[in-house]
């Protein structure tokens, strides 16, 4: 959420956030739009310039906060051109991942799993593994690596830009 945050703090628009649904149709997969909302923890909030005090919180016992985007998220599907698996790391880069690894992190981040086993055993399991692979297959996967901050998120977000911009170019 604070880097979808940060990155719409330059002027991107919200597509998702932690959660994106996709829709495939015949010749590639399309993103759904999210809700437009982002939650962000206290820091994270002050850092982009917002006032948390004005803000709704997300839960009485957390300091996290919702920012409600009016207006300013994508309203239509649009085509998934890459998939970004994020990571820590000692800087910003981009690696690419094989479809192999890609579809473990596909599977891996489904988001029925937070359900637990009996939700995923009640599911067609071949369809779904199918799925996961097809994901995989069809759309370029990279790992994201970032170093952990606890501010200067707009700062952050420029070098991400930058690497993303950089790789879809390549």
């Amino acid at each position: 959420s604070t880097m979808a945050a940060s990155l719409h703090s330059l002027g991107h628009p919200l597509i998702t956030d932690d959660i994106a649904a996709l829709d495939p149709t015949e010749d590639d997969f399309q993103v759904l739009p999210t809700f437009p909302q982002l939650k962000l923890w206290d820091n994270a909030a002050r850092d982009l310039g917002l006032q948390p005090d004005e803000m709704p919180r997300v839960h009485p016992d957390f300091d996290k906060w919702a920012w409600r985007l009016d207006g300013e998220v994508s309203e239509a599907p649009l085509p998934l051109r890459r998939l970004y698996v994020l990571g820590i790391g000692d800087e910003v880069k981009i690696e690419n991942l094989e479809a192999v690894l890609g579809s473990q992190y596909v599977i891996r981040n489904w988001y029925g799993a937070r359900f637990g086993v009996e939700f995923y055993q009640a599911q067609n399991q071949g369809e779904h593994f199918r799925r996961c692979i097809g994901v995989a297959d069809a759309v370029p996967m990279r790992r994201l690596l970032r170093p952990k901050i606890e501010s200067g998120f707009e700062a952050h977000a420029r070098e991400i830009e930058a690497a993303v911009i950089a790789d879809l170019a390549r």
